[in-house]
């Protein structure tokens, strides 16, 4: 099995906030990425100080509410006009 970006569960990133050993935890699990050469992204960030966490744990991309609520289909495609949409739509066209 191929992959090249794991997604880190809004759980990690809680406890990475409020607990040392859940900061550890994360900084672990980023690590491990880091040597498959696999991006992550983190899930739950609701804050600058969430952010700031993760970014400083080697974390460079994220979803949560305080980067951008979430979208309808209307919104993303005027966010992304150009973009080839894959999943869903394209199976309703086949």
């Amino acid at each position: 099995m191929h992959f090249d970006q794991i997604k880190l569960d809004g759980g990690l990133v809680t406890a990475a906030q409020h607990s040392a050993d859940g900061k550890q935890l994360l900084r672990a699990v980023v690590g491990l990425c880091e040597i498959l050469g696999v991006s992550t992204v983190a899930e739950h960030i609701e804050s600058a100080e969430i952010l700031k966490l993760v970014m400083d744990l080697g974390c460079h991309a994220g979803q949560g509410f305080w980067l951008m609520p979430p979208l309808d289909s209307d919104a993303v495609q005027a966010l992304a006009p150009t973009q080839q949409w894959s999943g869903a739509e394209s199976q309703k066209a086949a």
